[in-house]
């Protein structure tokens, strides 16, 4: 009875032989096209996403004339030459002018950031205290159900 193969190169086919081919066609495919400590991928996965690179090309293309005529958007001439990017912000402006939520939201970050948000607890205090002697303060004045509370909070956390 033969031994069963073993995975040399991580593929779990760097055991196949030509002989084996030669002896069991199936088998061809399963061998991988590069030799064994050669990357399958050299290039690695791509930086950007195609998506990403076609609104960026997009973003500086002039606006054709057409689009323009049509949107009739206020301040804007009819023959103008400005660009998806000019377009798309000066839409955006109006926008949060008419006092839509959203656009003033998505201005005011591009603008100046997204506000930080204080994670705090029920009294107002941060959540994590800042030194380790507050920590044991903080816990040694928990009630026993404030403290199993706690240790249930913090195993749930780690899974």
């Amino acid at each position: 009875m033969s031994e069963p193969k073993t995975p040399s190169d991580g593929h779990g086919t760097g055991d196949i032989t030509e002989n084996e081919v030669q002896r069991n066609p199936r088998l061809a495919g399963l061998r991988p096209p590069w030799k064994p400590g050669q990357s399958g991928n050299p290039g690695g996965r791509s930086k950007k996403k195609l998506i990403t690179e076609a609104m960026e090309r997009l973003a500086g293309e002039l606006v054709p004339r057409e689009v323009i005529q049509r949107l009739r958007l206020p301040g804007l001439a009819a023959d103008a030459k400005v660009t998806w990017a000019d377009l798309i912000v000066r839409g955006m402006a109006i926008s949060a002018a008419k006092g839509r939520a959203e656009a003033c939201s998505v201005f005011a970050d591009r603008l100046e950031g997204k506000v930080p948000q204080a994670v705090t607890g029920a009294d107002g205090a941060p959540l994590i205290p800042a030194t380790l002697s507050q920590a044991a303060t903080a816990i040694s004045g928990m009630s026993d159900s404030e403290l199993e509370d706690f240790l249930k909070t913090t195993e749930s956390g780690r899974r």
